[in-house]
């Protein structure tokens, strides 16, 4: 992609999102073209809707329980749900024509949601992310929701790593 194309495309992306948010389009150090769509939510704090999510709302059983084990992944999923989801399949999604060179990921503060094409991404620093990746139902897309000490340890992984997104 040009510079005008990736200015135009971060452009796009910003009017889609919310105004707290901040968007960067970097590419990665893959062996194919793949450019890395970054959503940092910048406000102090995201003040989620009030409600409480029903047992259908939970991917599994199994995962509920994971949830429940783990407070902190936890509320990084009811994030993901709550603000990311809709934005992402809705609003993100659509602007990127050519999505199989496209990777985004989300962040705020601690939480992350990271939307790849493969299992695996974080299998070699499974200690700096606590995560979970889900299959998504919309697509044949995989989706890591988690937390890290600092959202720019996961971008700079994300950009470097060599394994498959």
């Amino acid at each position: 992609m040009t510079k005008d194309e990736i200015f135009a495309l971060i452009e796009r992306v910003e009017k889609a999102c919310p105004p707290e948010c901040q968007v960067e389009i970097v590419p990665t150090k893959q062996s194919e073209e793949i450019w890395l769509v970054i959503v940092q939510f910048l406000s102090a704090q995201i003040t989620p809707a009030a409600w409480t999510p029903d047992s259908t709302y939970w991917e599994s059983e199994k995962l509920k329980s994971f949830f429940e084990e783990n407070p902190a992944l936890k509320k990084a999923y009811l994030w993901e749900k709550q603000t990311v989801h809709n934005l992402h399949y809705e609003k993100i999604l659509p602007l990127l024509d050519d999505a199989a060179h496209f990777r985004a990921v989300y962040c705020h503060d601690r939480q992350f949601v990271f939307y790849a094409h493969t299992f695996g991404c974080f299998d070699d620093c499974a200690n700096r992310f606590d995560y979970v990746g889900i299959k998504s139902r919309e697509n044949e897309d995989i989706k890591y929701v988690g937390t890290c000490r600092h959202s720019d340890f996961l971008i700079e992984h994300l950009m470097v790593t060599r394994k498959e997104l």
